[in-house]
């Protein structure tokens, strides 16, 4: 299969183009950032292409197609990944980050497509585009509303190219709650926003003799928060860690917390960290979340509502029995692997493409 990525310099535009070299296709990765597509392209195997493109700008774009197809000898399938997700309220969304949105996830989307169409028309070839369970399974999210409607709009530019080229085979990919893989690979949709702080703060309160400690970057919308939280004396701080030294964090931890505030975010996402941490076999403490709550690991994770049911099920946790019960959580993820997850997402993709 001759396949090209387009937005294959980091996040999940970088797994999937990567994940197709790797299984035998030849890929040609297109994306803006030269240095980081090289290493994907190393990454990917012997023959990967890295090619820039920026998807604003229509001959950036007719060229990156032409040198794809020409190099690959024609394309037969091709898969568009690029977004952006500007966190704001749609009351504070300026007409430029409007503009900018759809730029990207929305007409970039539309002239990818239609310099390939030719090459796809011929090879009888396919097309795949990440959508979002915000667009068409969940409530719109607060604070990304643009991205969102966004996302409505490519589903329904989907179907219009459907219509107009029945012989090439259009199809989304609905994404949820998913921040992709290490490094590169990771995706750099905010989360933290959500946190609920105050339950944090009223937490190491609580727990005076123990120390809660945050790993990782800090947002610019919550940095005056956290400043706050690490002003009590048992909260620690530590800021970004090297990806390699996060499992080792985590094993260090009694109890990890998931503390998101109330609402239609902390409905419609079921966080990776929930899996990662019971992967290293760690007990976990979750504020309700519905989208979590369906999976298969949920049995086990502690869920808790308010800072005193968030405080007893951590006070809980913290049992002998609970501590040593880590291969019932190890195995309660163990199909949440990311070798697992390609594999789903892998077989899902060649059933669309063979509608």
């Amino acid at each position: 299969m001759r396949a090209v990525v387009v937005g294959a310099s980091s996040g999940l535009g970088r797994c999937i183009g990567v994940g197709l070299g790797q299984r035998g296709a030849q890929v040609a990765l297109l994306a803006r950032r030269r240095e980081r597509l090289e290493a994907a392209a190393a990454e990917s195997g012997a023959g990967a292409l890295a090619i820039e493109c920026d998807v604003t700008e229509p001959s950036s774009v007719s060229s990156a197609i032409g040198k794809a197809a020409a190099d690959l000898g024609g394309i037969d399938a091709l898969v568009y990944t690029p977004a952006i997700g500007p966190l704001a309220r749609l009351v504070d969304t300026d007409v430029d980050t409007w503009r900018r949105t759809f730029d990207v996830n929305v007409t970039g989307a539309s002239v990818v497509t239609a310099a390939a169409i030719s090459h796809l028309t011929e090879s009888h070839g396919r097309a795949l585009y990440l959508s979002s369970v915000s667009a068409s399974l969940t409530p719109p999210w607060p604070g990304l509303g643009a991205y969102g409607v966004s996302k409505a709009a490519l589903d329904k530019l989907i179907e219009a190219w459907r219509v107009e080229h029945p012989d090439v085979g259009f199809t989304r990919c609905i994404v949820g709650d998913c921040t992709g893989g290490e490094g590169d690979s990771a995706t750099e949709f905010p989360m933290a926003s959500d946190w609920d702080f105050d339950l944090l703060g009223e937490l190491a309160r609580v727990h005076r003799d123990k120390s809660l400690v945050l790993v990782g970057p800090v947002e610019a919308s919550v940095a005056r928060r956290v400043k706050e939280l690490v002003e009590l004396p048992n909260v620690v701080h530590l800021g970004g860690r090297p990806q390699s030294e996060i499992p080792a964090y985590v094993a260090a931890f009694d109890v990890c917390v998931n503390p998101f505030r109330p609402g239609r975010v902390a409905d419609s996402v079921s966080p990776l960290k929930v899996y990662e941490y019971l992967a290293m076999g760690r007990p976990v403490v979750s504020a309700p979340m519905k989208a979590l709550q369906m999976e298969d690991a949920a049995r086990a994770v502690a869920f808790a509502e308010g800072p005193e049911e968030f405080s007893a099920q951590v006070a809980a946790c913290l049992s002998p029995d609970v501590q040593a019960a880590t291969s019932e959580r190890r195995a309660a993820v163990a199909s949440y692997s990311w070798e697992s997850l390609f594999e789903r997402l892998d077989a899902a993709c060649e059933t669309a493409l063979a509608l």
